[in-house]
């Protein structure tokens, strides 16, 4: 006998049973989620229901309308279990496999159903589902409980699981195509094969069906499938196409007995150019030395900036403004190298942030600050361990004339390192690092600068939110008082002598009174002493002539300045250093640079030798290259 159904809705609830035909399932701009469930009496918690009773729920959630649009179907209600009835429909959650969760919506039922039935649900409007409840349905921690009076905890029970789709009637496109895997590059030998595979997304698009190709069979087939196969030496294209109407495509290369370009070398990541100068780039260089294609394609950005002879690699200056050149592999690997020029004018002064004025950050503390040397701040940050991270949104900083980063510390611990970055302290271009070294005690403070700037990517036409983070094994890293962003200075590089990064050299402080005044020097410089500067390498291409600024109160000795390898390196400079009559009488002296064999058109890192027969050299204030 039919059973006519009576639906109450409950006062706190929450599910509106509806008449709707097949084609109301529709989303209203392709914002949607089809939602499916399959229960049955093993699903029930914690009292196992029937054992041949089903469910299949089935329905749109329409994001941009908050509605639920669905059908239930039941199967085999009272197979086992005649005179039953109904008692309840409800979704619970969150919930999870032998867990019930807490009612979210529910109905109670007057009459029954017949054994086998369907009822429409849709649920909208004041009954819609709470944003909390939209979350937990997206999880798939909704279960849909059928409760009878003979089975109390539920007869059939299912999960409730969704899947983003475009409409409910329209073929979901393939959206993304790409490799699974580091498959771009396929580096192989005769013989060889191997099952190349995609990922397509979305999960739930109609077609996901690959179209395989390869450009040369000679040297690999591939598959229906994607299995590919070596067949002969050379290059070949492999591509992975959709054919759904959404027209992706993705390719590999593959290589047999063909040994691609990897890396090339530029010599430098940043050039700083002047209107009235021009400076030409290195020959490049190709990595691996035995690479088997090695032409290049260059492109500049932005050719309103800078003009570039490819020929000669010269670089000349058109107009104030920043531009990246990008050398491409020709051998069609895709490896690409470039470097920032910016055309600049002189600045003028250092922007400095006070490190204590952090506005965001985690791990740091402040505290009053003992430094005297100006600039002079009241507090500084202090604390930082492994993972610390302080963020300036309240300093914008311009980098266009950056041409250097300084920071101001104290510290008696080795071994950490600080990272600045710009607009994201994790997934910000990190712009500059440093590695702190240790001042001796928590009340010595020390600067310390580089100008190894790498500001690829970064957009020089505005300003940026800077982020410090630091890293160490263990301990606090220093206290930091300030960091600050130095302009670029025209065709001349001063280096202060005691912020060697690597060396044997001792440190005091200066008594030098004359402009550039550093606040330390380098001591203690006797016969084999060094010193390197690998935080502020030097474009040779710019300076002629390079200048001593020492005291010495002994007979003096001899200082060579080498390039790249304080050993091997080629001598640019060699200077007789004379006494000066003591040790706080200071004299500066110069000499022309010896630049034959070195490559002008890179980036080189300046070491200073001392010799000398007996005691020590001299105090060293600067190294100034013009």
């Amino acid at each position: 006998m039919k059973r006519y159904i009576q639906s109450i809705v409950w006062m706190f609830g929450m599910i509106l049973l509806v008449a709707c035909q097949a084609e109301d399932l529709e989303s209203t701009n392709g914002a949607a989620y089809w939602v499916e469930g399959v229960g049955d009496g093993t699903q029930v918690v914690p009292t196992p229901g029937s054992s041949k009773a089903t469910m299949h729920f089935t329905a749109l959630y329409d994001e941009p309308t908050n509605s639920l649009t669905g059908t239930l179907k039941m199967e085999n209600l009272w197979e086992d279990n005649e005179g039953d009835e109904v008692t309840a429909i409800e979704f619970c959650g969150p919930a999870e496999n032998g867990k019930t969760g807490t009612k979210m919506k529910g109905i109670i039922t007057k009459s029954g159903y017949e054994s086998n039935d369907s009822q429409r649900i849709s649920l909208s409007g004041y009954l819609a589902l709470l944003p909390d409840e939209v979350r937990v349905l997206k999880e798939g921690k909704v279960y849909l409980t059928v409760r009878t009076r003979n089975y109390p905890d539920g007869i059939v029970r299912a999960q409730l699981k969704t899947t983003l789709v475009d409409s409910f009637d329209k073929p979901a496109m393939v959206k993304s195509l790409a490799w699974d895997g580091n498959e771009r590059i396929i580096i192989a030998n005769p013989g060889d094969e191997m099952q190349l595979k995609v990922t397509v997304l979305p999960t739930y698009a109609t077609d996901k069906t690959v179209k395989w190709e390869s450009s040369e069979p000679g040297v690999a087939t591939i598959s229906e499938t994607g299995y590919l196969k070596i067949t002969g030496d050379g290059k070949t294209i492999i591509s992975a196409s959709t054919v759904d109407g959404s027209n992706l495509r993705i390719e590999a290369i593959v290589a047999v007995n063909f040994v691609p370009v990897t890396d090339i070398d530029l010599g430098t990541k940043l050039i700083n150019l002047f209107m009235d100068e021009t400076i030409s780039l290195m020959e490049p260089v190709y990595i691996p030395e035995t690479a088997d294609q090695k032409e290049l394609e260059w492109k500049v950005e932005d050719e309103s900036i800078i003009s570039f002879d490819e020929a000669t690699r010269t670089i000349t200056p058109l107009a104030y403004g920043t531009t990246t050149i990008s050398a491409i592999a020709k051998d069609g690997f895709g490896t690409v190298s470039s470097l920032v020029v910016r055309v600049v004018q002189e600045g003028v002064e250092t922007f400095y942030i006070p490190a204590a004025d952090f506005n965001q950050g985690s791990g740091v503390g402040t505290e009053n600050s003992k430094d005297t040397e100006q600039p002079v701040f009241e507090k500084q940050a202090n604390r930082m361990t492994n993972g610390s991270w302080m963020g300036y949104d309240n300093y914008q900083v311009d980098l266009m004339n950056c041409g250097s980063i300084a920071l101001r510390y104290s510290s008696p611990n080795n071994g950490s390192k600080v990272y600045v970055r710009l607009d994201d302290r994790e997934n910000g271009p990190t712009v500059a690092e440093f590695d702190i070294t240790s001042t001796g005690n928590w009340t010595n403070y020390k600067t310390i600068e580089t100008t190894a700037l790498d500001l690829t990517g970064v957009d020089l036409s505005k300003k940026h939110t800077v982020y410090l983070v630091f890293q160490n094994s263990g301990g606090y890293a220093c206290n930091l008082v300030w960091i600050g962003f130095k302009p670029v200075k025209k065709s001349e590089s001063c280096i202060g002598a005691a912020y060697f990064t690597t060396g044997n050299a001792g440190t005091e402080n200066s008594k030098d009174t004359e402009e550039p005044v550093f606040e330390k020097q380098a001591n203690r410089l006797g016969n084999g002493t060094w010193m390197g500067y690998d935080s502020n390498p030097l474009y040779m291409q710019k300076y002629t002539t390079v200048s001593l600024r020492y005291s010495s109160a002994s007979n003096g000795g001899k200082a060579y300045i080498r390039l790249d390898d304080k050993d091997n390196g080629p001598t640019v400079a060699t200077f007789d250093v004379a006494g000066t009559g003591n040790w706080s009488n200071y004299r500066t002296i110069d000499t022309t640079l010896n630049l034959d064999g070195v490559d002008l058109g890179r980036n080189h890192v300046v070491y200073i030798i001392f010799e000398c027969s007996s005691g020590y050299v001299c105090n060293l204030v600067w190294i100034w290259f013009k």
